[in-house]
């Protein structure tokens, strides 16, 4: 997964959270993992390209 890819699919991520309206952490978070088990590269280029080595936790706090 390039750099562009995962920061547009984590864009439309967030987007469609905000149009979903207000989420808590734990709702963060599950969203998070299941987009990681539909994405299975991701945590690889997470780390990759972000130096973050708890991928759910990043996503969530991208999206929240």
């Amino acid at each position: 997964m390039t750099k562009q890819k995962l920061d547009l699919e984590l864009r439309e991520l967030k987007l469609g959270v905000q149009d979903a309206g207000d989420i808590d952490d734990s709702m963060a978070f599950d969203i998070a993992d299941g987009w990681l088990m539909d994405n299975p590269d991701a945590p690889t280029a997470i780390k990759k390209y972000y130096g973050a080595t708890d991928a759910q936790g990043f996503v969530a706090n991208r999206i929240c």
